[in-house]
């Protein structure tokens, strides 16, 4: 390729390195490594990617910042809004749903009977979630899991505890270390809501970037939604999809 095709390979975020988005051409990379393009994404909008579409679902890449659904309190604009603006007359079901501050793979359904079959593979944890996560301090751990029943406050503050409470089970793997930071990837058996979050500070070291539960301070919260799993409804078709992190993670991951 030309020196200006490979310029737009790195500009439309299809090259990562390592499992990290690369976006500058200036990128030392080291000897063996692991470096893949990947297929031509759709933009909904400028940060919006569409990984799939057909008449039952669609499955995109949120950015930080967005939110998953709209709020009764909040006039921010929602992904669902996008969405249901862009498919229309057709009805956006949302199957699962992702922080505003938390960037990655969402799916959302465009009929009933598609929503109803997600929604049961959600349920029985057919569909399956993995996360990217960049967390304070040096683990001692390499793998693990982390199991507690959470509670939500007044404040909208979650927290574990020994009375009551919905149960939470999240799984960790230790990617790399970095200086003051890990990288981790993490798997949910349950979805409760800031249940990696809550799961991280608890066990000393919170999500770089996580204003909320004390994380160290950062331009966005580092958790990235990489890779999802499920049975397409239709079909019956196995689906994966995958995506890498963005580019940040390993800037921070190298201080």
């Amino acid at each position: 390729m030309k020196r200006s095709g490979l310029l737009q390979l790195l500009s439309q975020e299809r090259v990562s390195y390592e499992g990290f988005v690369i976006t500058t051409p200036q990128k030392v990379i080291a000897k063996p490594a692991q470096v893949e393009v990947g297929p031509r994404l759709q933009f909904l909008r400028k940060d919006v990617k569409i990984l799939f579409s057909d008449n039952n679902l669609v499955v995109v890449e949120k950015p930080a910042g967005l939110l998953s659904v709209e709020t009764e309190t909040s006039l921010r604009q929602s992904l669902h809004a996008v969405l249901k603006e862009e498919y229309h007359p057709h009805l956006i079901y949302v199957v699962h749903r992702l922080d505003r501050d938390v960037s990655g793979i969402m799916l959302y359904a465009k009929n009933q009977r598609a929503f109803a079959s997600l929604k049961k593979q959600l349920a029985e944890r057919s569909l399956k979630r993995e996360y990217g996560a960049l967390v304070s301090g040096v683990m001692e751990e390499e793998s693990g899991t982390w199991e507690s029943y959470l509670v939500e406050d007044l404040n909208l503050n979650v927290r574990s505890t020994n009375h009551g409470g919905e149960l939470a089970r999240t799984h960790f793997r230790v990617v790399k270390q970095g200086k003051k930071a890990t990288l981790l990837k993490i798997d949910l058996d349950t979805g409760r809501k800031h249940q990696i979050r809550v799961h991280c500070k608890e066990a000393g070291h919170p999500l770089i970037g996580d204003k909320r539960y004390e994380g160290y301070d950062a331009d966005r919260l580092m958790l990235h939604a990489t890779k999802l799993t499920f049975v397409h409804p239709a079909t019956e078709k196995k689906m994966v999809f995958t995506r890498p992190l963005p580019e940040i993670f390993t800037t921070w991951l190298g201080k």
